[in-house]
This record gives structure tokens, C-alpha cells and sequence, in this order.
């Protein structure tokens, strides 16, 4: 589960912001009690400068517990998410590999349909009569 955690960590970016609103969300409520029994206080006009530390300490704590939560029920679908990627790339890569060994396949894929080489002469053909004409016209005095 743990190395899956990680690899999962590689694909998908989670952005601070999410932490920042949490952040936001709990200082405009200062009533809220964390899940370890600390309360956020409200502070007073003559608080300590360790009053506003411990404070400001519960404020990130109950926004960390927040979005650690959050993140915790959205991490099933991510790792789902995650292995169906790294299958569907794994299987992906082996049917590339059974392609590329298969050589009767491998000229079929490369092979030029006979209609579509003609078309091809045809229009390399017209390129160069059309070339030499301009080169012709550039000859004549304006």
C-alpha cells in the first residue's frame, strides 16, 4: 500500500491551495475543537505572545487533521485510478513488443498500398513540371 502511495505521488500533483483554504476556513471559525481536544481560544486584546503561538499551532493542526482527512477518502479512486493507468501501460507496451517482433505484421503496417504510391508519383511528377514552369516564367522580362 505504501509503495503504491508513492508511485501514485509521481502521476498526481495535489496543490498546497487546498491546504491554504482549509487554513482560511478554520481562522474564521475560531470555536472549533480539534479532534485531539484543543480548542482554538479566542484571543484576547492582552494574550501572551505564547497564547498566539499555541493558537496559531491549533489553527494548522485542525486545518492538517482537515485536509489530511479529505485527502484520505479521495486516495481510493487515485489509487485505482493509478493502477488502471500502469496496467492499461503495461499492456499497452507488450502489445507494441508482439507488434514490432511480429515481422509478417510489421511490413503490412509499413507497406505502401499500391494506390496510394501511385497518387504519391503522380504528385511528385506534377511538383517538378510545375517547378520548371515557374522557372521558365522568372526567365521572361516583366
Amino acid at each position: 500500500m505504501i509503495i503504491t502511495q508513492f508511485k501514485m505521488e509521481h502521476i498526481v500533483y495535489c496543490q498546497d491551495s487546498i491546504y491554504s483554504g482549509d487554513l482560511k476556513e478554520i481562522r474564521k471559525n475560531p470555536g472549533v475543537f480539534l479532534p485531539l481536544g484543543v480548542a482554538v481560544t479566542h484571543v484576547n486584546n492582552v494574550a501572551s505572545q505564547k497564547q498566539l503561538s499555541v493558537d496559531e499551532m491549533a489553527y494548522h493542526l485542525n486545518a492538517y487533521f482537515k485536509t489530511a482527512g479529505n485527502r484520505l477518502a479521495t486516495q481510493v479512486p487515485l489509487i485505482i485510478q493509478s493502477y488502471v493507468l500502469q496496467d492499461y501501460a503495461e499492456k499497452l507496451q507488450n502489445a507494441m513488443m508482439l507488434l514490432l517482433q511480429d515481422r509478417e505484421g510489421f511490413r503490412f503496417f509499413l507497406g505502401e498500398r499500391k494506390d496510394t504510391a501511385n497518387i504519391r508519383n503522380s504528385l511528385k511528377n506534377r511538383i517538378q513540371r510545375l517547378t520548371q514552369a515557374r522557372q521558365r516564367l522568372a526567365k521572361f522580362p516583366v
